[in-house]
């Protein structure tokens, strides 16, 4: 037994909606994946702790990100998820409707700079905000997103190791180099508190000062 798999033993155990979830973006060809359970486990604690009761999602593919930040609420507050893709909003919402979160659950359809400048228009604010789409925008979404947080917000972004492929000097791919310039980005900037941890395929942790 690896590390991995006795922190999901004994922490995590097995999820249906991540395994039906997974098996449809198979089975349609759709390569980015669904956040790790570990990091979904740590999602529902990090917004418990911070007390959030408006979350913004960058991207939500399947839904899965989506609804556990949903379910972490309790019954008070809502998620805006933002998604490029029409049939991937549907197959979520039909997803969180199953889950019984649907009616917490907006999900925007479109660029995700153009939604987050409307966000700004709209004069919205969140308290909780996670990153997960295109790596090539990471630095983008930053700066977007810092212009609708609350102060005290927490800033959160998956995929910060990019299954290792940041510590790989040869690798100058533009998601690679994305991910590379957010994290050294977001790790300097001042107005944030911010740390980098090492599970799932990497979690960047910020609050907004």
């Amino acid at each position: 037994m690896n590390v991995k798999e006795y922190v999901e033993r004994l922490f995590i155990g097995e999820d249906a909606l991540h395994t039906s979830i997974s098996k449809v973006l198979q089975e349609r060809n759709i390569t980015p994946k669904s956040i790790s359970l570990e990091v979904a486990k740590t999602l529902r604690l990090l917004v418990k702790i911070a007390g959030a009761k408006k979350i913004l999602e960058v991207g939500t593919l399947g839904g899965f990100s989506t609804i556990n930040f949903a379910k972490a609420l309790d019954g008070v507050g809502s998620v805006t998820s933002l998604e490029i893709d029409p049939e991937l909003a549907q197959f979520a919402q039909s997803n969180a409707e199953t889950a019984g979160v649907g009616s917490q659950i907006n999900i925007r359809v479109g660029h995700a700079l153009e939604s987050l400048q409307q966000l700004r228009e709209e004069q919205e604010t969140f308290d909780l905000i996670f990153i997960d789409a295109d790596k090539e925008n990471y630095t983008n979404y930053l700066d977007a997103v810092i212009k609708i947080a609350q102060p005290n917000a927490l800033i959160i972004a998956d995929n910060a190791l990019w299954d290792y492929r940041v510590l790989d000097e040869n690798d100058q791919s533009e998601a690679t180099i994305g991910i590379r310039s957010f994290n050294e980005k977001i790790a300097n900037d001042s107005r944030l508190e911010t740390m980098l941890l090492t599970i799932g395929d990497g979690l960047v942790i910020a609050r907004l000062k």
